[in-house]
């Protein structure tokens, strides 16, 4: 009877220590929740305990060349990303021309810029511009798509390295 009472006080012990929180040994970052054992990333983070500020591997100055499928030559010049201060999945990417848009990084390689329309201050004329960009093989590339008014879409190419 006491080897039964032994058996049936181990098996119970086991069991209750088994059934621990699978978030207890976790180290989730960043305000990160644990679920069920896993880390679920806060948007602009990832990793196993989203210890990875996606945004990070875009911050910097970028030299290299835009090109417009519009006919014009490639335009040397730089592109500077920043953080966004709004949200930790945000940057700002400013042109050497003084042009500045918004995007949201999407993973630590990509990044989309949505569509946004604005009054060109000079001409008056209604521009829409949207995007995406990638870092390929250490490469920054930002496509962007600049529509007047409605007319005529100018899709532009830059491609830099840090």
């Amino acid at each position: 009877m006491r080897k039964i009472f032994f058996y049936v006080s181990m098996a119970m012990v086991t069991i209750f220590t088994s059934c621990g929180d699978p978030c207890d040994d976790r180290n989730c970052m960043n305000d990160s929740t644990c679920v069920d054992g896993d880390c679920i990333c806060l948007d602009g983070y990832s990793g196993i305990d989203c210890e990875v500020e996606n945004r990070l591997s875009f911050i910097g100055v970028w030299d290299g060349q835009t090109m417009c499928d519009n006919g014009e030559p490639a335009v040397d010049g730089t592109v500077e990303i920043t953080a966004d201060s709004a949200s930790a999945d945000q940057i700002v990417i400013s042109y050497n021309d003084g042009t500045m848009l918004n995007a949201t990084v999407t993973s630590t390689n990509t990044f989309t810029i949505p569509e946004v329309t604005e009054i060109d201050p000079l001409f008056g004329l209604e521009i829409t511009v949207s995007g995406a960009g990638m870092i390929d093989n250490g490469a920054l590339i930002v496509n962007t798509a600049f529509t007047i008014e409605d007319l005529s879409t100018t899709n532009c190419t830059f491609t830099g390295t840090m």
